[in-house]
């Protein structure tokens, strides 16, 4: 059975790997960092709804996990432009 902490962890790798290819689309790094700010919340939010959790629980099993993803998949998308 796969713990609370791992299914946080990889749900935030993915809306990450979404965030990511979404600032690739818009093309403005302000509205890119906004919407990758934006996924977040949203993400955070359903998670705590899920998991009955806080948000420091929420955040610390899985919020630098989702920025390191969003702007490494960022930037493979910008560099070949999938």
């Amino acid at each position: 059975m796969i713990g609370q902490e791992k299914i946080s962890v990889i749900l935030h790798a993915i809306t990450g790997i979404i965030a990511g290819f979404l600032s690739y689309s818009l093309k403005n790094n302000y509205i890119a960092l906004l919407s990758m700010i934006v996924i977040l919340v949203f993400t955070s939010l359903g998670i705590q709804k899920i998991f009955k959790k806080d948000a420091k629980w929420v955040l610390s099993n899985g919020l630098i996990i989702y920025i390191f993803i969003w702007f490494i998949s960022w930037v493979v998308f910008f560099n070949y432009g999938i």
